[in-house]
């Protein structure tokens, strides 16, 4: 993880990030981020999704607003269309690797059906309200 030095500069040349020093320091040492990418590309027939766990948290350059290191992707590509729930999806997305109980289960998740079974205690645990 990358530190800020006391001119508000990051070490290594990494000045994608200068304007965020002030974020970053409210940030706890040891912090990791994940990435949620989500688009509709019009040359697609099917959508296309990937849940990725680095073995190694990677600064991923300017993919964050702040040099975190990345250990989680989740991709989510599909068809271009008037209907489609992506960006929903990526929100969900980003809800559930917030939850500290589902982090920990995407930390040890073996196999597809270890997440699916994250998720399903993820929503066991929470109340749902419907919109408005």
């Amino acid at each position: 993880m990358h530190r800020i030095n006391s001119a508000g500069d990051i070490p290594n040349g990494d000045t994608n990030h200068r304007s965020n020093t002030h974020f970053m320091r409210k940030i706890p040492p040891g912090a990791e981020a994940s990435n949620i990418l989500v688009g509709e590309l019009d040359f697609l027939e099917k959508t296309l999704s990937a849940f990725i766990r680095l073995n190694t948290a990677t600064v991923m350059g300017g993919l964050t607003e702040v040099p975190v290191p990345t250990r989680f992707i989740f991709v989510l590509l599909g068809p271009t269309s008037n209907n489609s729930s992506f960006h929903e999806i990526g929100r969900a997305m980003a809800t559930l690797m917030s939850d500290e109980v589902f982090h920990e289960v995407a930390y040890r998740a073996r196999k597809r059906d270890h997440l699916l079974a994250g998720v399903d205690e993820f929503l066991d645990a929470v109340t749902v309200l419907p919109p408005g």
